[in-house]
């Protein structure tokens, strides 16, 4: 066990909401099989077994989870356009997921597929733009919470600059981080 098959379901609203699909090349042996789609939230199915035949999963049903939408203010001459806003847990936990989606020129936005708990907000460029475009923090790093039982929630999100450091650790005798989906080996926790 421990080795994870993703699979990214791809829709539209309004379509079907049944999907089918297929993995392949995959060895013998158990698997989590992870499950994401737009606008859903994250499943995880533990424990499916792979045979050298092939293997029925019975249907995994997704939830939407929670919807946030609002307006984003933005620095002064900061343009909407190409600006990608995300929203992603304040505890790294990759079960919670993290939601994603572009800003409209007005500033507006709306994303579902999350689940309760704490989010931190960070707006970024959409690709490649030159110059290229600022990174943004919610004013104070205020997170946005989503309470149990709530499906529905409209937040204005006042944005400032940010100033990011980036660390990449490349030792193998470290943890994945928690957002990779994978999990540590015995060395790895031992070390």
């Amino acid at each position: 066990g421990g080795d994870h098959v993703r699979v990214q379901v791809a829709g539209t609203r309004g379509q079907a909401e049944e999907w089918r699909f297929e993995v392949t090349g995959t060895e013998p042996g158990t698997y989590d099989l992870v499950v994401t789609a737009p606008g859903y939230v994250r499943r995880t199915v533990p424990g499916v077994t792979v045979a050298a035949t092939d293997v029925e999963v019975p249907p995994i049903a997704l939830s939407r989870g929670t919807r946030v939408h609002g307006r984003v203010r933005l620095p002064e001459g900061e343009p909407h356009r190409d600006r990608t806003l995300l929203l992603m847990p304040d505890d790294g936990d990759p079960a919670r997921g993290a939601a994603t989606t572009t800003l409209s020129s007005t500033g507006r936005y709306d994303v579902s597929g999350l689940v309760p708990g704490r989010y931190r907000v960070l707006a970024t460029g959409s690709g490649f733009t030159h110059p290229p475009i600022a990174s943004l923090l919610r004013a104070g790093d205020a997170l946005v919470t989503l309470s149990d039982g709530v499906d529905d929630v409209e937040v204005d999100l006042d944005l400032v600059f940010a100033t990011m450091i980036r660390l990449d650790v490349r030792d193998p005798r470290v943890p994945p981080p928690a957002w990779m989906g994978r999990r540590a080996t015995d060395a790895q926790t031992a070390f």
